[in-house]
């Protein structure tokens, strides 16, 4: 190692010595093209046999020993299933939580959220409209405004429910988003009684600043600021893909 000095200061100068070649720093040939790149894509593992590939998920096209050609794309959404009562797909980027209560009970919670929408099922034992109804009394207890009727059909099949008018929490700078919740109960054919909420955001057209919008990912998106920031027409398509998918377990 050397050390040149330089008027008042000085820079050490390092070799890097890797399997007897030495590595030394060059400039870069100006006459040479040079495309930087992009992100990695996703990939997927394919077993097949003996044989394993690893597939990126953009649908470039990769070979088997025998010729054969593989591609994959990665679908735009996920596919939430509740065996013996209903599945559902929503965007890829929406965040999915739960929790389950004891076996005995197999009650739980589960929730959908992303662009400030949000699809929130709850398992009881107890009267599917009597949920419904608590759900929206606790709503109007705690500041929600306009209750009134409201129906949905999903899979077929039309539920009424009650509807509730919100809003949202606000932190520091980010402001609050008003939101309206439709509340259903029912029967699946599980046996047990389901509660469904379904919100809707009022969000604007376009994005929020980004100052608040980044708060707002963070605080309610499951910390994903690089996400796309909200807007109404996000949180439509979110919940229109919801509404679509939803099928009853036959």
């Amino acid at each position: 190692m050397k050390r040149l000095r330089l008027g008042a200061s000085s820079i050490t100068v390092a070799t890097l010595v890797l399997s007897g070649a030495v590595l030394a720093t060059a400039r870069p040939d100006p006459e040479q093209d040079f495309v930087a790149p992009g992100a990695p894509a996703i990939r997927a593992r394919v077993v097949l046999g003996d044989e394993i590939y690893d597939l990126p998920l953009d649908g470039s096209v990769v070979t088997t020993s025998d010729g054969r050609p593989l591609s994959a794309v990665e679908l735009p959404t996920k596919l939430a299933s509740f065996p013996g009562a209903f599945s559902f797909e929503y965007p890829k980027e929406w965040s999915f939580s739960g929790a389950v209560g004891s076996p005995e009970t197999l009650c739980g919670w589960w929730s959908v959220i992303g662009d400030h929408a949000m699809v929130h099922l709850q398992r009881h034992g107890e009267d599917a409209l009597a949920i419904r109804d608590s759900y929206a009394d606790n709503m109007v207890k705690g500041g929600g405004t306009n209750r009134r009727p409201c129906s949905a059909t999903l899979g077929g099949r039309v539920l009424e429910g009650l509807a509730v008018d919100g809003v949202s929490f606000s932190v520091g700078p980010y402001p609050q988003v008003r939101y309206s919740q439709e509340i259903y109960g029912f029967r699946a054919s599980d046996g047990a009684a389901w509660l469904l909420v379904i919100q809707t955001p009022d969000l604007p057209e376009s994005a929020f600043p980004a100052e608040a919008s980044d708060g707002l990912v963070i605080l309610l998106d499951d910390g994903r600021s690089s996400r796309s920031r909200p807007t109404a027409a996000a949180a439509r398509e979110g919940l229109a893909t919801f509404r679509a998918t939803f099928a009853w377990a036959r």
